[in-house]
């Protein structure tokens, strides 16, 4: 699903966005915007999944983003920025991955930070997203 609202910015005279896994930015015609709030790895009944695996973390933080994204009508391609809290940044290359499955080609505008902590301390990587609802 592709949202007319949405085009990347990606200058020819910038640097290419590393791993080809965002964009520098993301131009949003006029319309609602969905501020989702910072998603860690509790399942519906508020259960920690994947302690100890920072993949499986990631998968339950996006299919939160995700089940957001649906109640409001939007799907996860039209997340226009991301900001991903981890806690160590070494575990980004096991969270790219499951990243690229449920965004496939989509490259949101993203940013990565390292923090010292979390909400609870086995978890590891906590996202926050921008979405341009349809």
């Amino acid at each position: 699903m592709s949202n007319p609202r949405i085009s990347l910015v990606n200058p020819p005279t910038m640097a290419a966005p590393i791993n080809n896994s965002y964009s520098n930015g993301m131009k949003v015609a006029a319309g609602n915007l969905l501020f989702v709030a910072g998603q860690v790895a509790l399942d519906r009944e508020g259960r920690m999944v994947g302690v100890g695996d920072p993949a499986a973390q990631m998968e339950q933080v996006l299919k939160n983003i995700q089940a957001v994204c649906e109640a409001s009508g939007a799907a996860l391609q039209d997340v226009v920025k991301l900001t991903v809290y981890v806690t160590d940044m070494r575990l980004l290359a096991a969270m790219g991955p499951v990243r690229k499955r449920f965004f496939g080609e989509h490259r949101p505008a993203s940013l990565a930070l390292q923090v010292a902590g979390l909400f609870a301390p086995e978890m590891v990587v906590e996202v926050e997203a921008v979405v341009a609802v349809p």
